[in-house]
Order: C-alpha cells, then sequence, then structure tokens
C-alpha cells in the first residue's frame, strides 16, 4: 500500500466520522423542532413526547381538550380528552421553558362512520362489526344510552353499580 492511499483511507474515515457527527446533530435538532412545532392527537388516545430533560412544571391551555402527565422523569404523555386545539408548556427547575407544543385533538377516523337521521349523528366504530360508541357531537339520546350502559358496566366490574343500572 503506498503512502498516498493511506491517507485517501484516513481522510476518507475522517469525513466519515465527521458525517455521523453532523447527522446525529442534525437528528437531536429535528427532534427538537418537532417537538416544538405540533402534534395531532386523536381522542381518547395518547402520544408520548420526549423531553431534553425532566420538567417541574406542566401547563396544559385547556384541560377539556388535552391530559398530560409525566412518565420516567422526561416523558409526556398526552391524552386526547375532546376536539379542539390547545398547548402544552413544560418548565425546568429554573423556571425555563423546555418544551412548547401546539396539540391538535381530532377524531382518530380510520374506523369511525357518522350516521345522520336528520340532525341526530350517531358514531360507529367498526372494527371488525360496526357497534355505536360515544362522541361530543352525537344526539343528546344517544349519548345518554351509551354513557349509561358503560357507567354501569363499569360499575359492576368494581362493584358499585347494582345489575338493574347496566341494563337500562
Amino acid at each position: 500500500m503506498s503512502e498516498g492511499s493511506k491517507r485517501v483511507t484516513a481522510v476518507s474515515f475522517a469525513q466519515i466520522a465527521v458525517l455521523i457527527s453532523l447527522a446525529v446533530a442534525l437528528v437531536g435538532t429535528s427532534q427538537t423542532a418537532s417537538a416544538q412545532s405540533g402534534l395531532r392527537v386523536a381522542v381518547d388516545e395518547a402520544r408520548i413526547v420526549p423531553l431534553v430533560k425532566a420538567p417541574v412544571t406542566v401547563i396544559v391551555g385547556n384541560p377539556a381538550i388535552a391530559d398530560v402527565s409525566v412518565q420516567n422523569g422526561n416523558l409526556l404523555v398526552i391524552m386526547g380528552k375532546n376536539y379542539g386545539t390547545t398547548n402544552v408548556i413544560a418548565l425546568d427547575s429554573a423556571g425555563e421553558e423546555i418544551g412548547n407544543l401546539s396539540v391538535n385533538v381530532a377524531t382518530g377516523g380510520r374506523f369511525e362512520v357518522s350516521l345522520h337521521r336528520g340532525s341526530a349523528r350517531t358514531t360507529l366504530n367498526c372494527v371488525p362489526m360496526c357497534e355505536e360508541e360515544m362522541n361530543v357531537g352525537d344526539s343528546v339520546e344517544q349519548f345518554d344510552k351509551i354513557f349509561k350502559q358503560t357507567t354501569g358496566k363499569m360499575g359492576l366490574s368494581d362493584g358499585s353499580a347494582e345489575p338493574d343500572a347496566a341494563s337500562e
């Protein structure tokens, strides 16, 4: 092997090391940027957002739209509660902002079907068969019917309801 080929090989490895370092830096930057921009969460689902360090304070702009919990120190678990847009701000122990995220909560939609009878809406979840589900915007009668059945069933499982409550 000649002296020139050794030098080209050494330079090639140095260049590769620089490119890898740049790639790692860009990936870290893009994760931070995406955490600063926006996040889509489906109603009744959760998304995980890693932060660079553990937050001491987490603020939710509108708690009726989303809820947040902190897991394992620096992971935010954002749960979609209702349709709409809100924001989540995370602060460190010095009160410095370590995350500011716009959260858009929308319907999951993949297996959801809306059935309209006049102005009354019923939402169906069609996996694999279509079954009624409870969604904000459904007719009051439909919503109340499913709400009673759901709370009755939950009450039976924890022993707080009478069996007749689940059958209404």
